[in-house]
């Protein structure tokens, strides 16, 4: 009655890249304790069990999570993932340290750099905050708010007003998560910072405007304390019908506000009369560079893309040529190209891979050697990392510049490792980080970019550690996605979400690496995937166990880990199974020894939050664009990768144009 068995860190590479995203995804909630990538909830925990496959077991290792005993298990998660062929059961981790599971929705913001961009609005709310924005006023007086495109052609915030002799009118954006759950709302810090900014002009000059926050106090009245005239905050002392950057100090606050706690800011419209008032790029800052003079015009990003079937593409003429159409159509103008791989040794072909690259030159478009697996990060392998950059470069020196890679893009994932969430997370961690800037010396030593891929959450709050993921490198301890962002020239942000705007959207996933890196000179290319993605939902417990489940509380599904030795059996059990399996262990004698816990949460992970396979390209174009305006507010941000080419191709193409089934 078992599914299938699988571990993550059994996977073998090539079926790994499709399988990655969704392993990235559910990483996330490993680390941020619930705040990741959309869980779904779909009908509630208790339904979601019943509709698991009613037994899964999968033998465990429990010297991979540094444990003597099954027993001494306090906190730990698995998954299942729901495929054709059946259920795959997967572990996640297991400690013996307890744990409790951070309340979704209070992700802490991790600020590093000068700049944190609120909404360039650019796309529709909600905001990076997670905030939402609308308009207030009382009769006679009236107003509306909304994101939409100005006579310029680019998309503002644009809040039209008509103020009569009575009443009042403006508009509000939130600082906030507006749809979170209000007991477990995070109010915005601005500490680190020392200005809020935004950009303002209006239809008629000397509009008056007064600009207000509000604080948690002031929110939960339903009000807002009035910060002074948005005129006030202007180089030319008023509001103009050109752009103008306002500067508000947040030291110069009101004492009735907290800073720390600001959940709103409110413009209110006093100029009687019908006015309309536009607003961009709304930030915090901190001392910096002289701003332009106005909003910075959007970019033209770089596309980018991952090539995994290198070896198929150069020995078929229909396919290389598919291909470059793709790119040519799609304005790709880097692509990361999978190194072929035989016999445990990456492989450097020159008449293999040079006509490629080069037909690739011919087309405007750079190429970049890949190469990665998640061993590389064990030190016994760092030699082959070290042996295959250097055959890069005797490739590079053997080959006409046209068909000489311009760069070189690691795909090394530590966290994909057995115990990486264990203690001996801190070892991989320093060794990847250490093999990075191996690599890294040794590729700019030939003059090529250096690049690799990162997730999204390396500079979240994660549950195992209740802090951000943190090594030692060079004598400097700082959080890893810090040192990472430090060995390389550019970075590519796995950020597989589905929506560009929201806490779990595109914009805010990137932000704390997009600043970083702006605060360091890098650059970020934000990575979004096309290539299918099944259903996952976790199973997470804690506590002490018992010997048998009726001695637990009811739950909607329980584990159990049976027999001795130092590979027991992991079982996952629909409530109403777990009576059933307990007499089939008692069988014979008393059986193996048994350990239960109750599972208490069971959030759904779906495809549909991580791939825009199930979106069509519409979407895909449209949060690509939307992210893209957004982002480009950053010096850092490179652009937009979309892995992988071949299902990038295939959603894309006139004969897939519509949502796949």
């Amino acid at each position: 009655m078992g599914g299938k068995i699988i571990r993550i860190c059994d996977v073998d590479m090539n079926s790994f890249r499709e399988f990655r995203p969704a392993v990235l995804a559910l990483l996330f909630l490993v680390f941020t304790g619930g705040a990741g990538p959309a869980p779904t909830e779909g009908r509630g925990q208790a339904v979601a069990a019943a509709e698991a496959t009613r037994r899964l077991s999968m033998k465990i290792s429990l010297k991979d999570w540094e444990l003597d005993s099954a027993g001494a298990i306090r906190f730990g998660r698995v998954s299942a993932v729901r495929k054709a062929e059946g259920e795959i059961l997967t572990v996640h981790f297991f400690s013996d340290i307890f744990r409790t599971i951070s309340t979704p929705g209070t992700r802490p913001e991790v600020f590093n750099g000068d700049y944190f961009l609120i909404s360039n609005f650019d796309s529709p709310p909600p905001n990076t905050l997670g905030g939402g924005v609308g308009s207030f006023s009382r009769a006679p007086s009236a107003a509306a708010a909304e994101v939409r495109t100005t006579t310029e052609g680019r998309n503002a915030l644009v809040i039209s007003t008509l103020k009569g002799e009575e009443g009042f009118c403006g508009a509000w954006i939130h600082l906030i998560d507006t749809f979170g759950e209000q007991e477990t709302r995070a109010f915005l810090n601005t500490d680190p910072f020392s200005f809020l900014v935004f950009w303002v002009r209006s239809d008629v000059p000397g509009l008056e405007v007064t600009l207000k926050l509000a604080d948690s106090a002031w929110f939960r009245r339903d009000d807002a304390a009035a910060v002074g005239p948005v005129a006030s905050f202007l180089p030319r002392g008023r509001i103009e019908t050109e752009w103008q950057l306002a500067v508000i100090p947040l030291s110069a606050l009101p004492g009735n506000l907290d800073r720390r706690a600001l959940a709103s800011l409110v413009f209110e419209v006093t100029t009687p009369g019908s006015h309309r008032i536009e607003v961009k790029g709304l930030a915090l800052a901190n001392p910096g560079q002289a701003p332009p003079s106005a909003p910075p015009p959007p970019v033209t990003p770089s596309r980018a893309t991952w090539v995994w079937n290198t070896e198929d593409v150069c020995r078929s003429n229909e396919q290389l040529l598919m291909l470059l159409d793709h790119l040519t159509r799609e304005k790709i103008d880097l692509v990361h190209l999978s190194l072929p791989y035989r016999s445990g040794a990456v492989v450097l072909d020159d008449s293999l891979l040079a006509p490629l690259v080069e037909r690739l030159f011919e087309r405007g478009i750079r190429t970049h050697a890949l190469f990665g697996d998640k061993t590389l990060v064990l030190a016994e392998n760092h030699a082959f990392v070290r042996k295959t950059i250097d055959d890069i470069i005797s490739y590079n020196g053997r080959v006409p510049e046209p068909a000489r890679f311009s760069g070189i893009h690691v795909d090394i994932e530590p966290y994909l490792c057995i115990g990486f969430n264990s203690r001996a997370r801190g070892i991989l961690l320093k060794n990847f980080i250490s093999i990075l800037a191996e690599a890294g010396g040794l590729a700019r030593s030939a003059d090529l970019t250096f690049g690799a891929d990162t997730p999204p959450w390396f500079d979240a709050v994660n549950e195992y550690s209740e802090d951000v993921l943190t090594t030692t490198y060079g004598g400097r301890t700082k959080p890893v996605y810090e040192h990472l962002i430090d060995i390389c020239d550019q970075v590519t942000l796995m950020d597989y979400r589905t929506t560009s705007s929201g806490l779990n959207g595109t914009i805010a996933q990137a932000a704390g690496e997009l600043a970083y890196a702006a605060k360091v000179g890098k650059k970020v290319y934000i990575g979004l995937e096309t290539a299918p993605i099944d259903d996952e939902r976790l199973f997470t417990f804690r506590g002490a166990p018992a010997l048998r489940p009726d001695a637990l509380p009811k739950a909607p599904a329980y584990i159990c880990i049976s027999g001795s030795g130092p590979e027991p059996t992991l079982t996952l059990l629909a409530a109403a199974e777990a009576a059933v399996f307990q007499e089939e262990l008692g069988r014979g004698g008393g059986g193996p020894a048994a350990f239960w816990w109750p599972v208490f949460h069971v959030p759904l992970v779906s495809g549909s939050s991580i791939s825009f396979i199930f979106h069509g390209p519409d979407k895909l174009r449209r949060v690509a664009l939307e992210t893209a305006a957004e982002l480009s507010l950053y010096p850092s941000f490179a652009g937009i990768a979309f892995h992988n080419a071949t299902y990038h191709r295939k959603l894309v193409s006139e004969e897939e144009s519509g949502p796949t089934p």
